[in-house]
């Protein structure tokens, strides 16, 4: 008798090693409160979780069905809403087919736009043909050991801050410099320069923008310039690269007795490039023209032409070289052209201070009566960007 309690006390202990233990196995709680024990071999976020159970068979059961989801340490594991599934469906726990078993086996490089799983058989990641998800995809930390290293070496790096939406809803960046000089003995002159523009930005489809300029000189009690200018535009955008312009600009110049100029433009623009390193943009289009000189003549134009604005940083973004110019010929006298011109470099200093040295060359082919034709101007200015 003691002999055979000592054989079914050693039959139990064996029975009790050899049976599947829910202690050291996943569990997975179905919403109709069924529980199935085994090993969880993928989880993915679009179609679900594959597992092993203890009872042999290998199962695919869609996120519809899962009320929870535990790893052999009893750590609930995320579970992720149905991604674009139809809502009549009905879900129902189901053996793997032999593709579906291929495809969670089968070992892909990642790409980047695709929904990522990572296999616990050998820790590798896999791709899973499906919808790519527009908003951040995070990894699945999963029941087996191989995958901590995976999620380890995953790129962290966050993504570029989102920009602050300021007044009027939009996002804003800007400029805005001076230049003085004042010069006395045997000769007295002095001068000044200022120039501030603005660009606000809502969304990916408009963008609108201000600038503008004065410029004044005096040598001797003599005024030689005179200058102010004001321009206006907005940009709506119907791909990433095209957009449609709309643009009012509006100068006076004592000195060329131009009394004002307004100039009202549509066009079609083109910019490849937009960036904090490199910036380059063309517009072309008609525009409507019209000169009060400060003799009482008028001149009004109907004009085509085209804007071309390029800057970009060099030398490890310590200097930002640019270059804007715009051109108009009035449709009844091409010869009579407006051609404005701006070119030079900017420095940051520290802090948004800037410093900047350009050159500006305007050209009016036929100008009012006692003006020149060509106006010159060097500037070194200080400022401010952001």
């Amino acid at each position: 008798m003691k002999k055979l309690l000592m054989h079914s006390a050693a039959l139990s202990a064996l029975i009790l090693v050899m049976a599947p233990s829910n202690v050291l196995a996943d569990t997975v709680t179905l919403k109709n409160g069924d529980i199935i024990s085994g090993t969880i071999r993928d989880i993915t976020q679009t179609q679900g979780l594959h597992v092993q159970a203890t009872f042999g068979q290998n199962m695919l059961i869609p996120w519809e069905n899962v009320s929870d989801m535990r790893n052999a340490k009893g750590v609930s594991l995320p579970i992720f809403a149905p991604y674009r599934q139809p809502q009549s469906e009905v879900y129902v726990a189901q053996p793997l087919t032999t593709s579906q078993t291929q495809r969670f086996t089968q070992t892909q490089k990642v790409i980047s736009n695709a929904v990522t799983t990572y296999s616990l058989d050998d820790g590798a990641p896999t791709n899973i043909t499906a919808p790519a998800l527009t908003q951040n995809i995070q990894p699945v930390r999963a029941v087996a050991p191989a995958i901590e290293e995976i999620v380890q070496n995953i790129d962290t790096t966050p993504l570029a801050s989102t920009p602050d939406i300021g007044w009027l809803g939009a996002v804003w960046n800007g400029r805005a410099t001076a230049g003085l000089t004042n010069q006395s003995g045997n000769t007295d002159s002095e001068a000044y320069n200022l120039d501030a523009g603005a660009q606000a930005r809502w969304g990916e489809r408009h963008r609108a923008g201000i600038s503008a300029e004065y410029d004044f000189e005096e040598e001797s009690d003599v005024t030689t310039e005179d200058q102010r200018q004001l321009d206006l535009g907005y940009d709506y955008f119907y791909s990433k690269k095209w957009f449609s312009n709309i643009q009012a600009n509006f100068e006076q110049d004592e000195i060329a007795n131009l009394d004002l100029r307004s100039k009202y433009g549509l066009g079609i623009g083109y910019q490849p490039f937009e960036s904090d390193e490199l910036n380059l943009k063309i517009v072309a289009g008609p525009s409507y023209i019209t000169q009060d000189f400060t003799d009482g003549s008028t001149e009004e134009d109907a004009a085509a032409g085209w804007d071309f604005d390029y800057d970009q940083r060099v030398w490890g973004d310590a200097v930002q070289i640019f270059h804007n110019h715009d051109v108009d010929f009035p449709i009844d006298d091409t010869n009579a052209y407006l051609l404005e011109t701006e070119t030079g470099v900017r420095m940051p200093i520290k802090g948004g201070i800037i410093a900047s040295a350009q050159f500006e060359y305007d050209r009016d082919n036929e100008p009012a009566l006692g003006a020149e034709d060509d106006d010159a101007k060097y500037s070194i200015n200080l400022g401010y960007e952001w």
